[in-house]
């Protein structure tokens, strides 16, 4: 397992991971990821875990009237209950 920091051009990657949670969580499709098409921008701090080069878990940390209000934190299924999230 790695954890890496959001770099540009991953976004496909992490709005497809995340997308894929949400649907499992609320069994509709995902909406509301527009802070994802900006990542840089929307937060200030953004990981990536990965295992075997595919995404298992996203945190990012983002800065609301000078508070750290941490958001997109999922951990794929497979991984819950071992210590990620």
């Amino acid at each position: 397992m790695k954890i890496y920091s959001y770099k540009k051009g991953d976004e496909k990657e992490i709005k497809k991971f995340i997308s894929l949670i949400l649907e499992e969580i609320f069994h509709s499709p995902a909406s509301g990821l527009e802070d994802l098409e900006e990542i840089n921008k929307n937060f200030e701090l953004f990981l990536i875990v990965k295992e075997n080069n595919i995404i298992i878990g996203t945190i990012g940390v983002k800065n609301e009237n000078g508070f750290a209000r941490i958001s997109r934190m999922y951990v794929s299924a497979g991984e819950r209950g071992k210590g990620l999230g």
